[in-house]
This record gives C-alpha cells, sequence and structure tokens, in this order.
C-alpha cells in the first residue's frame, strides 16, 4: 500500500518545529503599521516639517498688521547697523521737531507678493504717520529680498514732494542699493526728503548728506553759437565741392576726369583749416565753463 506523498514544508512549519518564533505575518505587519503612525511620538515628529515651515515663511514676510513703530527708523530686515539709526532717528526729529512732518524709515525682508506701492499705503494708514490735522508725513520703504523700494507722502507735503522729484532720488539712490549699501541708499533718500521740507519751512537741519557736484557742461548758447559756425565752414566746403566738380568736369587727360582743380582744393583746404579753429573755439568754450559751478537746485 502506497503512503501519500508528504506535504513539503513551508518555511514556517519549519521553524515551528524547531521551536523558533514564527515571524509576524502581513495582518500582523499591517496592524503594527498603524498603531506605530497612530502614537504620539511619530505624530509629533510628522508636525515637524510643517512647523518649520510655518516659521520659514513667519520669518520671510512681514504681515502690516505685525509690525510695530519703535522709533522714527524701524529696521526689520536687519540690514542698518546702528550708528546709521542713530543718525537717521537724530535727523527725523529735527524734521519732526522744527518743520512739523513726520519721516518713517522702514525696511522689511518681503512684502510677501503684495504690490509694493499698496503695502506702503497700508503701513503708512495703518502707523498714522506724521500729524493728523497736516497728513504731512513721509514713508520709505525698502523691501530687501524684493529689491524693490518706495516712498509714501501725505497730502500735505505732495507740493513740496511731487512723485517726479522722490523718484529721481530714488533713483540717485539705485547704484548704491545695487552694491548692497542699503545704509547708505536709505540715508541717501532720507537726507533729501528732509532737506526739502527743511528748506520749505525755512529751518536747517544737521546730518544731511551734501548733494553730488553738477556735471560741468558748456553753456546753451555757447554751444548753439559754436555749432552755427560749425555748420556754415561745413556748408561753405560742400559748396566748394560742387563747385570744383562744375569748373573741372570738363577736363578728360589718359581717360580719367579731373574733377578738383587746384584752386577749388585750396578753397576746401581753407575751409578744412577754419573748421579745425571752430572746433577749438568749442573746446576752449568748454575748458572755461568748467571752471563755473552752477547752483543745483534740490530734487
Amino acid at each position: 500500500m502506497k503512503r501519500p506523498p508528504k506535504k513539503p514544508l513551508t518555511t514556517a512549519d519549519t521553524e515551528t518545529q524547531r521551536g523558533k518564533h514564527v515571524g509576524p505575518t502581513w495582518h500582523r505587519v499591517r496592524l503594527d503599521f498603524f498603531v506605530l503612525y497612530n502614537s504620539p511620538a511619530v505624530k509629533f515628529l510628522l508636525k515637524i516639517p510643517v512647523f518649520l515651515t510655518v516659521v520659514a515663511l513667519c520669518l520671510h514676510a512681514e504681515p502690516i498688521s505685525q509690525l510695530h513703530p519703535a522709533n522714527y527708523v524701524n529696521d526689520f530686515a536687519g540690514v542698518l547697523d546702528s550708528a546709521t539709526q542713530e543718525q537717521l532717528n537724530d535727523l527725523c526729529r529735527q524734521v519732526d521737531q522744527k518743520a512739523h512732518a513726520q519721516i518713517a524709515v522702514v525696511t522689511i525682508k518681503s512684502t510677501d507678493g503684495q504690490d509694493i506701492v499698496s503695502y506702503a499705503v497700508a503701513l503708512y494708514q495703518a502707523w498714522a504717520i506724521g500729524p493728523k490735522s497736516s497728513n504731512r508725513g513721509v514713508l520709505i520703504l525698502l523691501a530687501v529680498q524684493d529689491r524693490k523700494y518706495w516712498t509714501t507722502v501725505g497730502y500735505g507735503l505732495e507740493p513740496i514732494l511731487p512723485d517726479g522729484k522722490v523718484g529721481g532720488f530714488g533713483r540717485e539712490a539705485v547704484p548704491l542699493l545695487r552694491s548692497g549699501d542699503y545704509g547708505g541708499a536709505v540715508a541717501l533718500i532720507t537726507s533729501r526728503v528732509a532737506s526739502v521740507i527743511a528748506q520749505d519751512a525755512g529751518v536747517t537741519v544737521a546730518g544731511e548728506q551734501p548733494r553730488p557736484a553738477p556735471r560741468n557742461e558748456p553753456p546753451a548758447g555757447n554751444a548753439g553759437a559754436v555749432g552755427a559756425v560749425v555748420g556754415l565752414v561745413l556748408l561753405a566746403i560742400f559748396v566748394s565741392v560742387i563747385w570744383a566738380l562744375i569748373r573741372g568736369g570738363g577736363s578728360r587727360r589718359g581717360g580719367s576726369v579731373g574733377l578738383i582743380s587746384s584752386r577749388s582744393s585750396e578753397s576746401i583746404d581753407a575751409g578744412l583749416r577754419e573748421l579745425v579753429r571752430g572746433l577749438r573755439r568749442l573746446r576752449s568754450g568748454r575748458g572755461a565753463s568748467s571752471s563755473v559751478s552752477s547752483p543745483h537746485r534740490n530734487g
């Protein structure tokens, strides 16, 4: 009588027969996973990346509701040294006390995607910069990471600080911003604004930055006169060439056309010498005007 073939033993059966512990089945593994996932320690570890992301976003942008002024200068971006802050605070304090106008200087890291103009206007209104009765206030805002700046002017100061003049102050500070000198750029704009306000109020304030020396250019009348002389000389040369073509066009030698006679060549040489003398007079006129420094207007 044949015995039925034995069923091959699995690894689990073999381990059981040997008295060893049998590994967990799939259901046991899934159960252990859910138990581990729902444990308080794992939940805490999973919340850490979310928490760090929120903290990074908060550090990147400054909501207006979380910004509170501590002085005339508020360096929320941390790009101004203590000496610059002290200097600008003193300058703004003098403008406030002598000219009755307030200048607020604010640096932030980012507007968090918000338009710089809207952000500046909202911050100006939230802080109520300037006396309420006269609305003589100025906000100088610099968003470092956004590489943007804006100056908001109150209605009381718009007649003396129009957009064109304030924009000129910003363009003057652009080279400093591009080189990373944020303190120098902010100090330059603040000094220009303070100078205009103080001059309009008839007071003097200390700490203003000197304006750059104006470029020396020849007077408009002198340049126009010399230009007219040069034009007349060029016209004379042109007429001489045309006359030479007419006079010398009939003579033929060896198949070539004699275009310019000796007399017309002398006329052209005389015209060229007159042109050189005119250019020398133009150059001497520029040299004379360079020693005269014209007064430079504010703005």
